[in-house]
Order: structure tokens, then C-alpha cells, then sequence
């Protein structure tokens, strides 16, 4: 039940289908409250290179659901048929954040909120994610 309860969260707060692959995963859920999860706020936080190469690798995944998704998403009749979508590619899309070594969904959402706030760790980012390996 544990991945079920995350792979919701992460339905909200990746945004995945609609906002992009830099939108926060909070992953403390309010599952009694309005259903949007809180945010956690971003602390000061440095990222070793191991973390800074996983994120990488897993974005890099999480674009490529994101443009598979994106098509029939737009695509849809109704909105519980974007729905749907939404739920298939963002539960693919937490999978593929959990099969990447070395990081895991909240350590994604902690390098997603604190890019917003840090533009060097942007700029690591987009050099890991330039290398041939990622």
C-alpha cells in the first residue's frame, strides 16, 4: 500500500502530464484534508555529485514517460479520461524515479523544490544531464 499512497501523491504534485518534469513532489500527503498534499519547505541543502547524477537519470526518464503520456493526454475526450492518463503516466513515472539508483521520491522532490531556489544546482543539473552516460 505504501508505493499506492506515494504513487498518489505523486500524482499531484509532479504535475506531471501538464506542468513539467521541475514541479515538487511533497510527500507528506494530507490524505484527511483537502487532498493536496503540503508542501515541505525547501531548506539550504547541498547535493553531492552522486545525488545531483541520480536526479539526473531519473528525470531523464521521467521526461521520456512524459512525452509518451503527453499526446494521448491531449488527445482525451473528457477529463476522466485525462485523469486516467495522468494516473498511468505518473504512476510510471514514480516507478522510474524508484528504479534509479541512488535516490529516491523524496530526495526528488527535495533537489525539485531547491532548484527553484539555487540556480547553480539548475546549472549542475543540466551538465550531469549532458553527459553521454545519463
Amino acid at each position: 500500500m505504501f508505493f499506492a499512497r506515494k504513487a498518489k501523491v505523486t500524482l499531484t504534485a509532479y504535475g506531471l502530464i501538464v506542468a513539467g518534469a521541475m514541479t515538487p513532489v511533497a510527500v507528506a500527503a494530507n490524505e484527511a484534508g483537502s487532498g493536496n498534499p503540503p508542501l515541505i519547505p525547501v531548506q539550504a541543502t547541498t547535493f553531492d555529485q552522486e545525488t545531483i547524477d541520480a536526479f539526473a537519470a531519473a528525470r531523464t526518464r521521467v521526461d521520456e514517460i512524459r512525452s509518451t503520456y503527453l499526446p494521448q493526454f491531449q488527445q482525451a475526450q473528457t477529463e476522466a479520461e485525462q485523469q486516467k492518463i495522468n494516473q498511468q503516466a505518473t504512476q510510471e513515472m514514480a516507478e522510474a524515479v524508484e528504479a534509479t539508483p541512488n535516490i529516491t521520491i523524496e530526495e526528488y522532490d527535495a533537489v525539485v523544490r531547491a532548484v527553484r531556489e539555487d540556480p547553480n544546482l539548475s546549472d549542475r543539473i543540466d551538465e550531469a544531464m549532458a553527459e553521454p552516460d545519463i
